[in-house]
């Protein structure tokens, strides 16, 4: 198999699983010898995540994906009672929870909301300038951490979400980094500490893992990722009537290819690809599915029921500068440093240009 859909999950390393395997199985909170061991392992996590992406060991909460995280992020800007901003192109976990309210009435400050990278078509995009002191901005850096330099402290951001399976870590696993200073702030879960349920210190660790080792290697990753990347663009725009999505050069991050074929659509070639068990995405699996308001602006509210809706991917690539069809006819192929090959890409361009030269119009 060929897997090239990497921002959908990534393989775990082999040494995650042997760390959750071997953790504690207590219960962190627990105060005998037992609870005591296992929190130990907490906070080691903890400190290793807070000194790879440069934050406090007291702003890391774990939660159980970065769906979580960044529900919980929405609801803390609307606890605050923020004027929330942010762009059609944010991942459905960041726009259902801000489309299913209405807007803060007479709100105190502005809550602004950025995706660190477009995780459909590779754009990285920039942190926005706060207006005012007590403005608040949350990113979503499931795209990006791990994969791109980072610094809490130094990029001026109040919350952050980012997830352990986007860069070689395990599934159920995820943080939410809440700078000191908006505390308190009101949990998703009732019962437990403030993120709710039993810390599981032994995908924490792996996590870190992880992030560490992603993070420790990130040079080398990015040079690996670009040089697969320069090949698949450099191959397919020689096909006609193809289109790269998205930014070409620094703005793009190495392990992204969004491109688009004219003349078949994105969900046949994924099938046809499927078929020699080459895997790649049309767009985001978890928005798959899904549906969103095609409007860009600040709170917008949900649709009523009989009104037109387009598909997310659609609305994504509107926001971007791109149109209709270059959203159905696309496929994204994302790349692991870790695992996927040059020879891989290799058999994968030859393959697709082979079917597409198959599906050609006559």
């Amino acid at each position: 198999m060929i897997y090239l859909d990497n921002n959908a999950t990534t393989k775990p390393f082999p040494e995650v699983i042997k760390i959750f395997e071997e953790s504690s199985f207590a219960n962190p909170h627990s105060t005998h010898s037992a609870g005591l061991l296992a929190d130990k392992e907490l906070q080691s996590a903890k400190e290793s995540i807070a000194k790879d992406i440069d934050c406090e060991l007291d702003e890391i909460y774990f939660v159980g994906s970065p769906t979580e995280a960044c529900n919980w992020a929405i609801q803390i800007l609307r606890d605050k009672e923020c004027k929330i901003k942010y762009h059609n192109y944010e991942h459905s976990a960041v726009l259902k929870p801000i489309l299913a309210f209405p807007e803060v009435k007479n709100p105190k400050r502005n809550g602004y909301v950025q995706m660190l990278v477009n995780n459909i078509y590779g754009e990285i995009y920039n942190i926005p300038i706060k207006e005012h002191n007590d403005d608040i901005i949350f990113c979503d850096g499931t795209a990006a951490i791990g994969h791109i330099p980072f610094s809490f402290k130094k990029s001026g951001i109040d919350m952050l979400a980012f997830g352990a399976h986007k860069f070689n870590g395990l599934r159920g696993i995820a943080c939410l980094i809440i700078k000191k200073d908006l505390l308190p702030v009101r949990s998703l879960l009732w019962g437990g500490d403030i993120t709710g349920g039993t810390p599981c210190q032994g995908l924490a660790s792996a996590m870190a893992y992880a992030l560490h080792k992603n993070i420790e290697h990130m040079n080398e990753n990015t040079k690996k990722t670009k040089e697969m990347q320069d090949y698949i663009i450099n191959e397919l725009t020689t096909i006609p009537f193809s289109r790269i999505n998205g930014p070409i050069g620094n703005n793009r991050i190495s392990n992204n290819v969004n491109i688009s074929f004219s003349y078949i659509s994105g969900s046949d070639l994924q099938k046809y690809l499927s078929d020699y068990n080459i895997c790649v995405s049309t767009g985001s699996a978890c928005d798959s599915n899904s549906f969103v308001e095609s409007r860009g602006g600040i709170c917008v509210r949900p649709l009523k029921k009989d009104s037109q809706r387009e598909p997310e991917l659609v609305t994504i690539f509107k926001a971007g500068g791109m149109d209709e069809d270059d959203a159905k006819n696309s496929i994204r192929i994302t790349l692991d440093a870790n695992y996927n090959t040059m020879e891989e890409i290799k058999e994968f361009v030859s393959t697709l240009k082979n079917i597409i030269e198959l599906n050609r119009p006559i």
